[in-house]
């Protein structure tokens, strides 16, 4: 009987240890779930790639070699505050092993709270190689110590989101990143990248294509840049546009270190010295007709247009010649020492629902 209990005792021992090894692992780095692995490199292998969403969490400070995300896998990249450091061995298409993190096309990728960094091992060229959907979330990505980086994160195919706190910072003379449209490269369904983060972006930024395709659209419709928020520390260049030069660059917030960015915010607005030594989106005194909570429009009909279904204030900024109709909304019209004149038609009509209010010195014509 005694021996018999010993092997139920030793058999349940054996179990017991069996179990812990399962998903405790000596000098584990990152795990799924409970399970634990040695390197960022084998939980990813671990992710199926039947888009299945899957978190994958860094559980120290740790460095290793680059990383490959294959298509169909669906990876979040929870850093948990910590540093992944890349260096080799270098990851990419053959004869070309350059990137830390390759993104394939096909899968989706979300990097959160922590800090991608570069190393100055001389094959890394190119920190993210993205060709997929990514979402870049409180998070920073360095190379500022990687003088061979030539690009922090280059974008050619996908949409690209960088959110909430997310910082960018490439090594003096290096490429934040890039906008890249490459159909020679099949990448022809386009690319996308919206700004829209409190943190910095060190480096210049690039917009271009492989200039396959010189037709009227082209880039301009497969390629965008918004530019919405972030303190920007470089300046923006284009190549290989369409033969009008077209882009599909937009700023609308944020703060410059420049005014390469000039040319890329809405009509009526310009980059504006913040007083600082910096510039953010202001209006164009010598374009805006019309003004609506600091910002700017080319015409009364733009700037009624802003404020929606409730409604709110149009203040002219220099005298003008536009039919003006009020279809909704509650509409006060602040003349501001200017003077409307009509074009062709009634110079204010006011339909029936909407209500008007004119203020300020000036004249209606």
């Amino acid at each position: 009987m005694k021996k018999r209990l010993f092997v139920i005792l030793l058999s349940l021992a054996v179990m017991v240890g069996l179990s812990f090894t399962a998903w405790a692992v000596d000098g584990a780095v990152a795990k799924i779930g409970d399970q634990e692995y040695t390197s960022l490199g084998d939980a990813v292998a671990a992710v199926p790639a039947d888009g299945t969403q899957t978190t994958i969490t860094l559980l120290k400070n740790a460095a290793g070699g680059g990383v490959q995300i294959k298509a169909g896998q669906n990876i979040i990249f929870d850093f948990g505050g910590y540093t992944y450091t890349v260096g080799a061995p270098t990851v990419g298409s053959a004869g070309t092993e350059t990137n830390g993190f390759q993104l394939l096309n096909g899968s989706t990728v979300t990097m959160k709270n922590g800090t991608v960094k570069a190393s100055d091992y001389e094959e890394l060229k190119i920190l993210i190689q993205n060709y997929c959907d990514l979402t870049l979330e409180d998070i920073v990505l360095d190379a500022r110590e990687a003088a061979q980086v030539q690009y922090v994160s280059s974008n050619n195919h996908g949409d690209v989101l960088i959110t909430g706190n997310t910082s960018i910072y490439a090594a003096e003379g290096q490429k934040a990143f890039d906008v890249y449209y490459w159909p020679n490269g099949g990448y022809g369904e386009g690319v996308s990248v919206t700004v829209n983060t409190t943190g910095t972006i060190e480096g210049d930024i690039e917009y271009g294509s492989d200039g396959s395709d010189t037709g009227k659209n082209n880039i301009a419709q497969s390629a965008s840049l918004e530019i919405k928020n972030g303190t920007i520390k470089g300046e923006i260049s284009t190549s290989n546009l369409n033969e009008n030069n077209d882009t599909a660059i937009s700023v609308t917030g944020g703060t410059f270190d420049n005014t390469t960015w000039s040319d890329y915010t809405p009509a009526g607005n310009t980059l504006v010295d913040d007083g600082n030594g910096n510039y953010v989106v202001g209006i164009d005194e010598t374009t805006a007709i019309a003004e609506v909570n600091g910002v700017g429009y080319p015409t009364i009909e733009d700037a009624i247009a802003s404020l929606g279904a409730e409604g709110g204030t149009v203040t002219l900024l220099q005298s003008t010649s536009e039919d003006v109709v009020i279809a909704s909304g509650n509409i006060t019209l602040n003349l501001n020492g200017c003077t409307l004149t009509n074009v062709s038609s009634d110079t204010i009509t006011v339909k029936i629902g909407a209500t008007l209010t004119i203020n300020g010195t000036g004249t209606v014509d």
